[in-house]
């Protein structure tokens, strides 16, 4: 057998590029509802809705984001959640700027 290598990004490094592609302090990640008002709305709970619901914590999984962006965008509306379309676009910007493939949860 020869061992193999697994190239992944950490989740909070990937938050943080999410946070900075949005324009926003990572602070308001989990309480998005402070920057554009209304209801609560939280960045994480979509993420886990739309881009990866299998998280466990300490675990490596790979992530192709699975469908193109047009996709999402066109799911997030039928949702009626038009707030969430600087996060789709910024998702899919880091993951093709930086070719993420897997991702490390851990907190």
């Amino acid at each position: 057998m020869e061992t193999k290598t697994i190239t992944y990004f950490e989740w909070s490094d990937i938050q943080k590029a999410i946070c900075v592609e949005m324009g926003i302090e990572p602070k308001y990640f989990r309480d998005y509802h402070e920057l554009i008002g209304g209801k609560y709305k939280d960045l994480w709970h979509a993420w886990l809705e739309y881009f990866d619901s299998e998280v466990k914590n300490g675990t490596i999984t790979k992530n192709d984001l699975g469908e193109i962006i047009e996709s999402k965008l066109e799911w997030v509306n039928e949702d009626d959640k038009p707030w969430l379309e600087p996060f789709v676009k910024a998702v899919y910007k880091v993951w093709d700027d930086n070719n993420i493939e897997y991702v490390r949860y851990f907190w």
